[in-house]
């Protein structure tokens, strides 16, 4: 008797960002085939979520990013100088869940900067161009001596309303073990949450921070200000590595971040909590 195929099969094993329901967005550079090359810069970045067709382009070779094809964990990612950019040429509505009621849980692969001390907003994605007074989001590193959030991540959610934002919160510096490193960057965006401390929490490899939001306005209803962009914006920005985004309508449970984490940890060699 034949035997069965099914049973040489080998079972499926390991976990894929699928699994967990309201997955709409996944950025993955170490998967080439989302990826557009103009010889060894990247002119273009997919989704791979399967829920949306958004692609981040840029069409001037001039500002296109570099692509390492072992720079992260011996991962690919993509490697951006001060003026390179790559934005989502799609309806400024397609990141609405960032800012509004819906909430979303972030998860980013990056790297800082490639000297430890840049004295610049490296800015990793944003559709608001950090005004309050503009509607949408902005996740970026602050290095800049001349503040006093210098050397920690931004989180800031803006609802057009000058002066009155939805939400902001900062690492702490200490969150920041290695400049020239990649971290896993998690952000819980709960923008409708009636306690403020709980609307926006950042994680660094897997660790929450104890610097929270204050911030109690209302969530946006509008569509974003501008289409989202990774890296430089409105001419400002800085050396910066990208590997992977993983975004999810609605926030996760402890037990699907864990999930998340893990598989980013394993996949490029990162230690998480």
């Amino acid at each position: 008797m034949a035997m069965n195929q099914k049973l040489l099969r080998p079972k499926a094993s390991g976990f894929n960002p699928k699994q967990i329901s309201g997955l709409a967005l996944w950025m993955d550079a170490s998967d080439t085939t989302t990826l557009t090359f103009n010889g060894g810069d990247v002119s273009a970045w997919s989704d791979k979520s399967g829920t949306s067709s958004l692609s981040a382009s840029q069409a001037s070779a001039a500002f296109q990013p570099l692509y390492n094809a072992t720079g992260a964990g011996g991962k690919g990612c993509i490697e951006f100088t001060a003026s390179d950019s790559l934005a989502f040429g799609s309806s400024t509505a397609s990141f609405n869940y960032l800012h509004n009621a819906t909430g979303a849980t972030m998860f980013c692969v990056v790297k800082p900067a490639t000297t430890s001390d840049p004295n610049a907003i490296i800015y990793f994605l944003n559709n608001a161009n950090n005004s309050s007074g503009n509607t949408g989001v902005g996740i970026n590193f602050d290095d800049r001596a001349s503040v006093t959030r210098n050397n920690v991540f931004l989180a800031q959610i803006n609802r057009g309303v000058g002066g009155l934002l939805t939400s902001t919160v900062v690492s702490e510096n200490s969150f920041i073990s290695a400049m020239n490193a990649y971290s896993v960057l998690t952000l819980s965006l709960d923008n409708a949450n009636a306690t403020a401390a709980n609307r926006s929490l950042i994680y660094s490899n897997g660790t929450l921070t104890t610097s929270v939001n204050t911030v109690t306005n209302a969530a946006a209803t509008g569509n974003a200000s501008f289409n989202m962009s990774i890296g430089n914006f409105g001419g400002n920005g800085a050396v910066a590595g990208v590997a992977e985004f993983i975004f999810y309508q609605g926030i996760l449970s402890a037990s699907q971040r864990n999930s998340v984490h893990g598989y980013l940890a394993k996949k490029y060699g990162i230690t998480v909590a």
